[in-house]
């Protein structure tokens, strides 16, 4: 006997899909999601928090969420959900439109509860739940599991929460507090992109990621996921992508560009494969497909690459594709740099090779000690911008925090950035490139 589920979270009822036209609204994911339960007949749906977004306020979205709860009943499909930090404070709402058969809720208040849940066929399935009691949770939620003697019935732990981050205000999750409950699965919220973690005995502990991709910081493929619970061997998970959405980052290689035309032709050619590699993973649910183009290498006409991203950013329109999705150039960034001799100028004593040997230094793995004073004065001088008044109701900003230090790699990046200016500038007087 099988117990199926299907898994999700972080759907964030209230948003929609930035930066693409169209009104891909996660309204409209959470009907697909319910469409998706009765089309594969799962025996249960468990949502890992942030089912409705902060804003707007659970009164939208009890309308959306009300109609999917009716549609499952209707399919004899139950449903369990614990909340998130986005969702905390409209459980009881949630609670209002739950009758014991469309919606359980659990993990009140912040503390642990089980509900066990019977599938079609007579198999069962224990689910443990937490829910995030205010917006901010700063202990580890493990610290209050009952950890229940197993029974031999499989068991889904539910939970919302921030994986490897112990001083996160979202609830720290230790990988070590999972593996050491008798939990086959652990079906975890509030990181958007998918990702698995594996214990040494092979439980799994996921994150489902957003079923629809909402904003370019969410790449990869999203959907939802189908778990199988059998008492006889491990839980079996697959993914369905479902998600209209895909935002995609990819690089072009400049350096073997002669002219405007080869520069347009890369770029068509790199959103092309792209966008066919995307609808191969998506299948056909995927429309739209949004990417951005880091342009990189090494060329003499580096002087034209500006030009050129503006001219590409005002005309080059969507790409119509064999199926029925169009792919979308969302934004173009480049640190394309001169072809200049790097070895060569750093071997001189005037302010090009100073500038040569900062980039080469910068690049290095461990950086000479002599740059060090160098990296060093940048950290303080960003980390006073970042302190300076006039930006602190950025730090009021939600799920945003104030960062006086940057890390050592950015400061390279910066220094890097502004050595290779510099040094163009110096070649170009002396009529180099």
């Amino acid at each position: 006997m099988t117990f199926r589920v299907l898994c999700t979270g972080d759907v964030h009822i209230g948003r929609r899909a930035s930066k693409v036209a169209g009104a891909y609204r996660c309204a409209d994911a959470w009907s697909a999601i319910i469409d998706l339960a009765i089309e594969e007949q799962v025996d249960l749906l468990a949502v890992s928090g942030d089912i409705v977004d902060k804003e707007p306020r659970s009164y939208e979205a009890l309308g959306p969420l009300e109609s999917g709860f009716q549609r499952l009943e209707r399919a004899g499909i139950e449903a369990v959900a614990v909340s998130g930090n986005h969702d905390h404070d409209v459980l009881h709402a949630l609670s209002g439109v739950a009758d014991g058969r469309r919606l359980w809720m659990l993990g009140r208040g912040g503390t642990w509860e089980r509900h066990t849940f019977t599938g079609a066929d007579g198999s069962r399935l224990h689910v443990d739940g937490w829910s995030f009691p205010t917006e901010h949770v700063l202990d580890h939620p493990m610290q209050g599991y009952p950890a229940p003697a197993s029974d031999g019935t499989p068991v889904l732990g539910l939970l919302h929460g921030e994986v490897g981050v112990a001083n996160s205000r979202y609830a720290p999750i230790r990988l070590d507090d999972l593996w050491a409950q008798q939990v086959d699965l652990w079906l975890l919220g509030h990181i958007h992109a998918p990702k698995q973690f594996t214990s040494p005995g092979g439980v799994i502990a996921f994150y489902p990621g957003s079923p629809w991709a909402m904003d370019p910081g969410e790449p990869g493929v999203h959907g939802v996921w189908i778990a199988e619970f059998d008492a006889s061997q491990p839980p079996r998970l697959a993914q369905r992508a479902i998600s209209p959405v895909h935002f995609d980052r990819a690089s072009v290689d400049l350096s073997p560009i002669t002219g405007e035309t080869d520069f347009m032709d890369a770029l068509m050619y790199t959103l092309r494969i792209r966008g066919e590699d995307a609808i191969a993973r998506h299948g056909h649910s995927l429309r739209i497909v949004s990417c951005r183009l880091h342009l990189s290498g090494r060329t003499p006409l580096h002087h034209q690459v500006v030009a050129w991203m503006q001219k590409a950013k005002q005309d080059l329109g969507p790409i119509s594709t064999a199926g029925q999705a169009v792919i979308h150039l969302d934004d173009l960034t480049s640190d394309v740099r001169p072809a200049i001799d790097l070895a060569g100028f750093a071997r001189g004593n005037d302010p090009a090779g100073e500038a040569a040997r900062l980039i080469l230094a910068l690049d290095e793995p461990v950086l000479d000690p002599a740059y060090a004073p160098l990296v060093r004065d940048t950290r303080e001088s960003i980390a006073a911008v970042n302190r300076h008044s006039g930006y602190a109701t950025l730090a009021a900003l939600d799920q945003q925090e104030q960062v006086e230090t940057a890390a050592e790699a950015e400061i390279r990046a910066l220094l890097s950035d502004q050595a290779w200016n510099l040094l163009a500038a110096l070649v170009g007087k002396k009529e180099l490139v």
